[in-house]
């Protein structure tokens, strides 16, 4: 099947999209139950395979990973999504004259010397637990747009051009600048038949190059958005790299006028806090924290439409404790779910048992999810687990500072109540960021509150904070290395003037 579709045009609603062929090629704008339609996903599936030999049902039981139930979050993106795609287009109409400048000026000495576009939108961040669906999500909301369009005449008029509403990308391992660029040039090659990679690698690029010639091929191929995968790649990377890959996107999005998309786990959280300008960026639609399911309703809609995919001879019924007992154990993660569901049933199917019960998902869990037992433990735990071991699954959610907030019976201050929702938890979220257990960052946030005299930042507080916990780590374990040199965002923190080295 070609990637290429021969563009189809709808006329455009919206004043600001009306004319622009860009635009009007995409498919229409989609309701809220289409976006259900496009996302869910149902392996097919009869009673009857139940009766099939223990081979066939085997090899079916398969197919439950390929289940997918759409929930709140991903609608949610869909639209924002759908949003930064037509808006992307808006200012870049083929037909405004100044676009036709900077098209007809492709590959001159004149192309640099107009001026940049001015983002009519910009995209934004997903962030959350790894094997919550995001990469999944993402990819297939993208699947609802063509990904080449091919325009020959719009309304009685010759337009011949090539349109690539998205590409997704992945940010490379070694965060290398280069690296993400020829991944941009492999990709358009792959849906355009180009050579743009072959002949870029065999020069030198300094990045400014790189920035113009993915300018020239999004003049030229009419790209929409570009989507960031795997942001978290950044986190480790050594000083000042990560904070150089960021100013790239931003320079991206400034001189190509196109909005960008980045996903990543908690991990990326730091990255932004750190660049307000990024930030900004990468918040234009409004970030999108991707917590785990609670459970209650969204959790038991989820398992209801699940559970019909049994394989087991005997039919299993979905009770509170099977309920609660896959919740216990995959924490709320469509991803470990769905996985053990399948696993559970394997093993009855093996063990000639023919069903299984609350007893033989716990057990299951431990025997074939080793890997993710701590992880899984350290959400079960919640506040009383150090959970910077494992930061791509810690909480982001709205709930988080509620969360990790300053408990309701412990020592507050007169001067400071009606602040602390907003200084006192925001220190709190800062200090556990930087590594420190929830329990620690909240004592010392607390005594250093009640030390001060006249109102405090959430930044300085912190800092104070933070000085203190080391102050603690140091006469415990003074011949070791700095904790706080070691934990994930020092670099940041301390470039964003919130660590003073003189300070004892």
């Amino acid at each position: 099947m070609s990637i290429i579709h021969d563009a189809i045009y709808t006329a455009a609603e919206d004043k600001d999209h009306a004319g622009n062929p860009l635009i009007e090629a995409l498919p229409a704008p989609r309701e809220h139950k289409q976006w259900l339609e496009l996302l869910m996903q149902r392996p097919a599936y009869s009673e009857n395979d139940r009766l099939g030999s223990e081979s066939v049902r085997m090899d079916r039981l398969q197919s439950i990973l390929r289940f997918h139930q759409p929930g709140r979050r991903e609608i949610e993106i869909a639209f924002k999504i759908d949003k930064c795609i037509r808006w992307g287009y808006v200012g870049r109409n083929p037909y405004l004259p100044e676009y036709a400048m900077k098209y007809a000026a492709v590959g001159s000495p004149d192309q640099y010397s107009l001026p940049s576009y001015q983002p009519k939108t910009y995209g934004f961040s997903i962030l959350g637990l790894s094997g919550i669906g995001k990469s999944t999500a993402v990819e297939m909301i993208l699947s609802g747009y063509p990904q080449v369009i091919r325009h020959t005449r719009y309304q009685g008029q010759h337009f011949l051009a090539h349109q690539v509403p998205w590409i997704k990308l992945d940010m490379p391992a070694d965060g290398s600048i280069k690296g993400f660029c020829l991944s941009y040039f492999r990709r358009l090659d792959a849906l355009l038949q180009t050579d743009y990679a072959d002949k870029l690698s065999r020069r030198r690029a300094t990045m400014d190059f790189m920035v113009n010639a993915m300018e020239t091929t999004v003049l030229t191929h009419n790209v929409g958005i570009i989507v960031v995968d795997e942001l978290q790649n950044l986190v480790g990377l050594p000083r000042n790299q990560a904070e150089l890959v960021l100013n790239f996107l931003v320079t991206i999005v400034n001189v190509l006028g196109i909005p960008i998309i980045t996903i990543g786990t908690p991990k990326a959280l730091a990255l932004y806090q750190s660049e307000l300008q990024q930030a900004k960026r990468g918040s234009g639609q409004g970030n999108v924290f991707w917590d785990r399911m609670e459970n209650g309703q969204d959790w038991n809609r989820f398992l209801r439409s699940m559970w019909p995919y049994q394989y087991t001879r005997d039919s299993v019924p979905l009770t509170d404790q099977m309920a609660e007992a896959f919740y216990t154990e995959s924490q709320g993660i469509p991803f470990i779910a769905v996985n053990l569901y399948k696993l559970v049933q394997e093993q009855a199917i093996l063990d000639k048992a023919e069903t299984f019960s609350v007893r033989d998902v716990h057990k299951t869990a431990s025997s074939e999810l080793k890997l993710t037992e701590p992880m899984r433990r350290a959400l079960q735990a919640g506040r009383d687990v150090d959970l910077h071991h494992f930061l791509d699954i810690r909480p982001i959610s709205e709930k988080y500072c509620e969360e990790y907030g300053i408990p309701q019976d412990a020592p507050v201050p007169r001067d400071m109540r009606e602040q602390k929702e907003t200084v006192i938890e925001k220190a709190v979220r800062i200090v556990c960021m930087l590594g420190f257990t929830p329990g620690d960052a909240k004592k010392a946030v607390v005594q250093v509150y009640s030390r001060q005299n006249s109102q405090i930042e959430a930044e300085e507080l912190a800092r104070h904070s933070v000085l203190l916990l080391m102050q603690g780590k140091s006469s415990q374990d003074s011949d070791k290395e700095s904790h706080l040199e070691q934990i994930c965002g020092y670099d940041n923190l301390k470039n964003a003037g919130l660590i003073d080295e003189k300070a004892g």
